[in-house]
């Protein structure tokens, strides 16, 4: 029995390292739930619908695939009816190696934005997050030394399913003039309750509690170009930080100096793991994004400095009246 959990934990050594930080996205800007819960139902309009797929490491044998679907909408109120009230909800799957080990959560988040001014111009305020986890295992694609032995199949070694529980807090601050020019910082804590997840009934295996700090912004360089500073780090448990920092380029294809067509050009650069060229294009309503890692880290001789590719799809739509005066920026 010791055998097999000892060989359990290098087969799954690859999967439990990319979740020491919790399945990542390289478009992180793209999914405010899961950034920070009081970014929810801040934008332009009344509902938004967000997609990610990523595919990281393509050139090992079996890439670990993530994948992520959001909605969230806003509902103003208050004197003006300029302060927000935002509610979300998320879905998020990650798959990785031959043993299929899979994490899927599902949750809610929700948010009080105050309007500071009565200009719909600054805004501070907070959110709450629940969520519901699940890890997965499949063995049956697992080999172990006692089945070669005795030319039999191997006995589970443990639970193929893990199941935990959620809670996350977050804060926001955004100072926007109008939707070209505008700034915004946060701070999110996630897994607050340090929730417990184990194939193997073990209490003390918890997942560290996680903290972000963020910031972005934009900022008008002529009548046709913008443009989009980021920054982001992510703390959690005794794992080294992530660092994400970067921008684009936003080149204004509207003949009215709108935001609705345009096309961005950009890199971030994520500490000691890739480089991350970034190439996006706003459609009206919709917004595709694609970016792909190149990476520089050691371990880049194993995965040829291929870190994968990752798409985007943002939808965001005003209902059945039009927009509001609040100052939004596009992210």
């Amino acid at each position: 029995m010791t055998r097999k959990i000892i060989a359990l934990f290098f087969l799954l050594l690859p999967a439990l390292l990319l979740r020491a930080q919790d399945p990542h996205f390289s478009q992180y800007y793209t999914q405010p739930q899961l950034l920070n819960p009081a970014a929810t139902g801040y934008f332009s309009c009344d509902y938004r619908l967000t997609a990610d797929y990523r595919s990281q490491w393509v050139s090992v044998p079996v890439p670990y695939n993530t994948f992520t679907a959001s909605a969230d909408m806003r509902v103003v109120n208050g004197h003006g009816k300029k302060n927000i009230i935002g509610v979300g909800f998320f879905a998020l799957s990650d798959k990785a190696g031959d043993s299929q080990f899979s994490t899927n959560q599902f949750g809610a988040s929700f948010s009080v934005l105050k309007n500071l001014d009565h200009f719909g111009i600054q805004y501070l305020g907070g959110g709450l997050q629940l969520a519901y986890g699940m890890e997965q295992i499949d063995y049956k694609n697992l080999n172990f030394q006692d089945a070669f032995q005795n030319h039999s199949a191997t006995a589970e070694p443990g639970n193929s399913t893990a199941n935990f529980f959620d809670v996350s807090l977050g804060g926001f601050y955004s100072y926007a003039l109008d939707e070209r020019r505008s700034i915004q910082v946060g701070a999110a804590g996630f897994h607050l309750n340090e929730p417990t997840s184990s194939f193997f009934g073990n209490s003390s295996s918890k997942i560290y509690r996680k903290y972000i700090i963020h910031a972005s912004g934009n900022y008008m360089l002529n009548p046709n170009m913008d443009l989009y500073p980021k920054f982001y780090v992510a703390l959690q448990g005794p794992y080294k930080p992530e660092i994400n920092f970067g921008g684009f380029v936003r080149i204004n294809l509207d003949h009215f100096r709108t935001s609705k067509y345009g096309v961005y050009v950009g890199t971030w650069y994520r500490w000691n793991d890739a480089l991350i060229p970034t190439l996006r294009m706003d459609i009206n309503k919709v917004s595709v994004g694609f970016t792909y890692d190149v990476n520089v880290s050691q371990l880049k001789t194993a995965s040829v400095s291929k870190g994968g590719p990752e798409l985007s799809l943002i939808y965001i739509a005003c209902g059945n009246h039009k927009k509001s005066g609040i100052e939004c920026p596009r992210f």
